[in-house]
């Protein structure tokens, strides 16, 4: 099985590839090559595939999804873009998930800890 998880940060977008349960690549696109391409890890991907299952980068989560599944709206509330915001949500992350949306990719948007429901809801509290 060959998979692969994306990791948004604050400074920067790590991603990491298993074939087999042993790492098999990695690399990491910071903030301003998001921003120059936002659909450079979608093309990183599609350059290394196929891939089994991609965890793309689900910034605050959603139930679980597939993101080719993924409404424009989904895609507001994972990345807190607010209907007022134009500039792509948080860092421009709205770009970046609407790309691994649009690429066919076998990729799926993850849940975050407000959705799961065996985390207690004391520690859920909203700190954003």
């Amino acid at each position: 099985m060959r998979v692969a998880g994306c990791d948004p940060g604050t400074s920067a977008l790590d991603i990491l590839v298993l074939d087999g349960g042993a790492v098999a690549d990695q690399v990491r696109f910071t903030p301003a090559e998001l921003r120059a391409d936002p659909a450079a890890p979608v093309g990183w991907h599609a350059a290394r595939g196929p891939f089994d299952l991609i965890a793309a980068p689900s910034g605050y989560g959603l139930p679980l999804v597939p993101a080719a599944a993924a409404t424009d709206a989904q895609l507001e509330l994972l990345s807190l873009r607010r209907p007022d915001d134009r500039g792509g949500g948080v860092a421009g992350f709205s770009a970046v998930a609407r790309a691994f949306r649009d690429s066919g990719l076998p990729a799926v948007f993850l849940p975050g800890v407000v959705h799961l429901p065996t985390v207690p809801a004391h520690r859920k509290v909203n700190r954003i």
